[in-house]
């Protein structure tokens, strides 16, 4: 079972599992998304007068999780 405890600069202890040796990665089902082409985008977004652009990369960290489910 890989688990790793470290020890943080705050003395509390974190946990990581190591999932990728336990093969959970090729237990998940794999949905792909086929990405539009970026002259289709541009075609799309033409002449638009409203255009809004989204960063969630930060983001999917922040994602609040009930403590039950931690």
């Amino acid at each position: 079972f890989p688990i790793l405890l470290i020890k943080k600069l705050s003395s509390s202890i974190r946990i990581y599992i190591d999932y990728h040796s336990r093969g959970i990665n090729n237990t998940i089902l794999k949905i792909y998304y086929p990405l539009l082409l970026i002259k289709r985008i541009l075609n799309a977004i033409y002449k638009v007068k409203i255009f809004t652009k989204l960063n969630i990369f930060i983001a999917f960290n922040r994602i609040r999780i009930y403590e039950r489910y931690k």
